[in-house]
């Protein structure tokens, strides 16, 4: 909302409209976590803060950097699409980093992200997010379930049954048949406290709370895990500015190849819109 706030302020713009999250449909390329605005334009000959859609774009630039905890980038609605059936990331170039430590994927990304901002010409530089997502960790203390005369079995079908819920019947209505789920209302399973609050009966029958049967806690982990070719990956994408795709690249990749020590097992390919010009390339020194 801040961000179509600051596009909104430009006298250039007659509306923002946003698309937030992503489709059931697997084949949305769009993160939950994301916003994708669609900016529409005044004519050109309304325009007075900029002349050129690049040097439009620059100011976009310039004023989103001042939204806190955001990033962005900037791209036409076609430009975008043809760059994601290239290399699958919403940027012109992009350099994928594959190695097996999620770790270090994260660390060396950041360092490869560090030196594209001393190149020219780069913008909108993007790291693909590995962390950040909570994940509720239960770990059963065995010797406290033994002490209680309770199965680990037992256990996970409660903690199953009350947070993902279970398949008690079904239901049918004409030719359609409905799975009857059960499982524990929301202010019951929302938390850590309201989970550890879980009952689980004992063989006398006495309720003990799931707390008092292990450790349950809040941890942050991947929220997603590229793949190329059975490989772990993270991509670093940007945009150019002001400079042509084919010196950018050959620059950026002297200085990664300079100030990047990559460890044993390590390797970054690039891609993106300037395999095209590559292609071309290797096409006329054929013809030639």
């Amino acid at each position: 909302k801040r961000m179509q706030q600051a596009i909104m302020e430009f006298p250039e713009v007659e509306m923002v409209v946003s698309k937030i999250g992503r489709t059931e449909l697997g084949n949305d390329p769009q993160e939950p976590n994301e916003s994708d605005p669609v900016v529409r334009l005044k004519p050109l000959d309304q325009w007075t803060t900029a002349r050129t859609m690049p040097e439009l774009m620059q100011k976009f630039r310039e004023r989103l950097t001042s939204v806190s905890g955001a990033t962005f980038l900037i791209s036409q609605p076609i430009q975008q699409r043809v760059d994601e059936l290239i290399s699958g990331v919403r940027t012109e170039a992009t350099v994928k980093l594959f190695g097996d430590d999620l770790e270090t994927l994260r660390n060396k990304a950041q360092e490869i992200a560090e030196v594209l901002e001393s190149v020219r010409g780069v913008r909108d530089i993007k790291v693909e997010q590995l962390y950040g997502q909570p994940y509720l960790t239960i770990d059963i203390d065995r010797s406290k379930i033994a002490r209680h005369g309770i199965n680990v079995a037992d256990v996970r079908e409660i903690i199953s049954t009350a947070i993902g819920g279970d398949v008690a019947t079904r239901v049918y209505e004409g030719q359609q048949r409905f799975d009857l789920v059960v499982r524990f209302p929301k202010p019951y399973r929302d938390s850590v406290e309201t989970i550890s609050n879980i009952k689980v009966s004992d063989q006398a029958g006495a309720l003990i709370p799931l707390a008092d049967l292990g450790t349950i806690q809040l941890e942050e982990g991947p929220g997603r895990i590229s793949r190329e070719q059975l490989q772990r990956y993270v991509s670093i994408g940007f945009n150019t500015l002001g400079r042509d795709i084919g010196s950018l690249v050959a620059e950026a990749q002297q200085k990664i190849n300079e100030r990047v020590a990559l460890p044993t097992g390590y390797r970054v390919t690039w891609g993106g819109s300037f395999e095209n010009m590559e292609r071309a390339m290797a096409k006329l020194k054929v013809i030639v």
